[in-house]
Formats: structure tokens, sequence, C-alpha cells
């Protein structure tokens, strides 16, 4: 899979990357849930899902560090500030980008494309 990007003759450059992690959490969840909770994760989905989405970019990109990052507006926070739903974009000097969503509101979904 890793070469498959890295054989622009036959399949073009790579130009955007995809990445999406999420799950519907419960109720319970929602009330009890350490990644929830801004004492002991404050970083919420972003902790917990987002490096995962975050990684897959960077592999796909062979670790090569974006120019820019962008936060897309109006991530979703619970009572206490946490995040449960977020996203951004990333962008490189050569013209590549790359997007990712991570939310503890959605049906199940992983996703690298």
């Amino acid at each position: 899979m890793k070469a498959f990007p890295q054989i622009p003759d036959l399949f073009g450059g790579l130009n955007l990357v995809q990445s999406t992690l999420t799950f519907a959490g419960s109720s319970e969840f929602f009330e009890t849930d350490i990644r929830v909770k801004p004492d002991l994760d404050a970083y919420g989905a972003l902790g917990d899902l987002g490096w995962y989405c975050i990684g897959a970019i960077l592999w796909a990109n062979d670790y090569q560090m974006p120019q820019g990052v962008t936060a897309h507006p109006e991530p979703i926070l619970n009572e206490a500030g946490v995040i449960t739903a977020c996203g951004a974009s990333f962008f490189w000097q050569d013209g590549r980008a790359a997007n990712f969503y991570c939310s503890f509101h959605s049906h199940g979904s992983m996703d690298l494309s």
C-alpha cells in the first residue's frame, strides 16, 4: 500500500489525502468515559481519534511536514469544553493537501483515501 502513491508513472502523483475516524458514543459514553473528561483527556476526539487520522496523513506523505494546517471552524465541544468532533486541512508547498475529520457523534467509520 505504501508503494502505491510512490509510483507516479502508473497512478499519478499524490494530490489529496482524506482521513476519517468516527464512532457513535452512547449516552453512557458521554457521561462516564475518560475521553470526555477535561481532567483526564482534555483533547477528547482529537486526542483519541484524530491522532490516527493525522498519522495516516503524514504516513501517506512520507512524513513530510505540511507548510500549514488550518483547523475547521466550530469544533463540537461538550459542556466541559472537551472536543467531541473536529477536523483540519493540511497544505504542502508543492500543492498537496489533506483533510481529516474525527467524531464521537457519527456512525462507525474508518477511511483513508
